[in-house]
């Protein structure tokens, strides 16, 4: 009789932490979950410069010919880096109002880049065909066009080259 006990006490206790276990596993799935959307919305990038929609684009670049347009994926992992970068670039040399984001995951049109290269695309940029669509890019615009692309898709990519790359225009501006 106690030896059932006994067991009938193991039997429960087993379920409780059983029960328990599950809980916590859930509990740690959906922590990871929130945790993880609030990281790929809250870019770092946002919280200093300005983020600019798609059907703003034009009107923003006529109004403000002089700009570079930090093209991003928040949702990309890989960009996370480069946006650290382009933020301590951006603090160090208080380039707030000279750039802004344009989130390409918000972008609905397929033929958005394709549009704005033949839109605003300068002529010598025309002729090296260049894809304005990859993540992470920097565009340059001077006087309305865009006169260079920081394409991390072909280049290595080092806080020495991007400042180098952003300082070179921002010189030209002045």
């Amino acid at each position: 009789m106690k030896k059932e006990k006994i067991e009938m006490k193991n039997y429960v206790i087993f379920g409780f932490v059983c029960v328990v276990s599950v809980f916590l596993v859930w509990y740690c799935a959906s922590w990871y979950r929130t945790t993880e959307e609030y990281r790929v919305e809250t870019s770092p990038i946002v919280e200093m410069i300005s983020e600019i929609h798609m059907d703003e684009v034009s009107n923003y670049i006529l109004d403000n010919g002089n700009i570079t347009i930090y093209v991003t994926s928040f949702a990309a992992e890989p960009n996370m880096e480069f946006e650290k970068e382009l933020k301590k670039l951006i603090l160090k040399h208080e380039l707030n109002d000279t750039i802004v984001v344009l989130d390409r995951d918000k972008i609905t049109n397929d033929q958005f880049f394709q549009s704005l290269a033949d839109q605003f695309l300068s002529e010598e940029l025309k002729q090296k065909n260049i894809s304005l669509g990859y993540v992470p890019n920097l565009l340059v615009f001077e006087n309305g066009k865009i006169v260079d692309v920081y394409n991390t898709n072909n280049q290595i990519t080092s806080y020495d080259k991007l400042e180098e790359f952003v300082l070179k225009h921002q010189e030209m501006e002045e």
